[in-house]
């Protein structure tokens, strides 16, 4: 009978560690590690050194503290999984999560380094509620200052002229997420009108400087146009042909049509020039005589301001 129940005592043992190692196992694969060589080789151990009572004493304390871990672990992997949910939306938006875990720690890493215990348990749940608690008040912080940048950002971009319509609604899905109050939501909707200012198409930007002497040189091309084309009807051959000149310029003036730019109408206008020249060119190749015999000039008179015209405008003459 003695000889048989310490056998007996072994074996129920062995079973017993057994089903802590299966256990443990269960809750390294969940996150977190359990020694399960060492509970075994202690064991087996005080076994074979006959000592039952010091293995029965470490086989309850390991049943004990699994299962206090068990029943734990149920709500604190509820808290992790908010906390981690929490991290991962604010990596994507660009919270530097270092700053967070040097002021309240991270749970699963304490989890991961110290031994299973009963304080480890507690230090990683108090750590765990504290990251909640200050991603919950930082996120929603960060998301309004960062919305405030992006939607001046899209309002700079408009007064460019450039198309705002996607980010405008991104925005303003934006915004209903804060009326909400769903963090998860409004880190989603926040990454998204990031995403859509990024992509705004740059429109072309035009120096003042440049676009004031442009304006200038425009204006200054129509002054010298306006002059060549007042010189023409004077110079014209008879008042019908003055007429005709004038009607014609009259209805280009007045024509309401639109153009794609002040280039393209002085193009056009330049064209209209060439043919009146070429007119007055033909007019002139065979002059006629006035009543004492000497031929009509055409010299501009010496009142009239000499205009030059330089080879880059003439070079933009459309092809005859």
């Amino acid at each position: 009978m003695t000889a048989g129940r310490p056998a007996t005592t072994a074996s129920a043992l062995s079973g017993r560690v057994r089903e802590i190692v299966r256990k443990g196992d269960s809750l390294t694969a969940e996150g977190i590690p359990y020694d399960s060589a060492t509970l075994v080789g202690d064991v087996k151990s005080q076994i074979a050194k006959r000592d039952l009572a010091g293995a029965i004493t470490t086989v309850r304390r390991a049943e004990a503290l699994l299962d206090k871990t068990l029943r734990d672990w149920i709500w604190l992997k509820e808290l992790l999984a908010r906390v981690d949910e929490l991290r991962d939306l604010a990596r994507k938006s660009g919270v530097d999560l270092e700053v967070v875990d040097q002021r309240v720690g991270n749970a699963r890493q304490t989890l991961l380094t110290l031994p299973l215990s009963e304080g480890s348990l507690e230090k990683a749940a108090a750590s765990a509620s504290l990251a909640l608690v200050v991603l919950n008040d930082t996120l929603p912080k960060f998301y309004t200052q960062e919305s405030q940048q992006l939607a001046r950002s899209i309002h700079d971009a408009r007064e460019r002229g450039e198309d705002v319509r996607e980010s405008g609604v991104r925005l303003a899905q934006l915004l209903q997420a804060f009326r909400e109050g769903r963090l998860a939501e409004i880190g989603q909707r926040f990454i998204d009108l990031r995403r859509a200012v990024t992509r705004i198409p740059r429109a072309p930007a035009v120096p003042p400087k440049g676009l004031k002497r442009e304006e200038e040189e425009i204006l200054l091309e129509a002054r010298n146009l306006a002059r060549r084309l007042n010189r023409m009807k004077y110079r014209a051959r008879d008042a019908q042909g003055a007429a005709r000149l004038m009607t014609q310029v009259r209805a280009a003036l007045s024509e309401d049509r639109r153009y794609g730019s002040p280039e393209e109408e002085l193009e056009e206008l330049w064209g209209e020039v060439d043919r009146l020249a070429r007119e007055r060119t033909d007019a002139l190749a065979d002059p006629p005589t006035v009543a004492d015999g000497e031929p009509l000039t055409s010299e501009p008179s010496s009142s009239e301001p000499a205009v030059s015209y330089s080879s880059s405008r003439r070079s933009r003459r459309p092809p005859t």
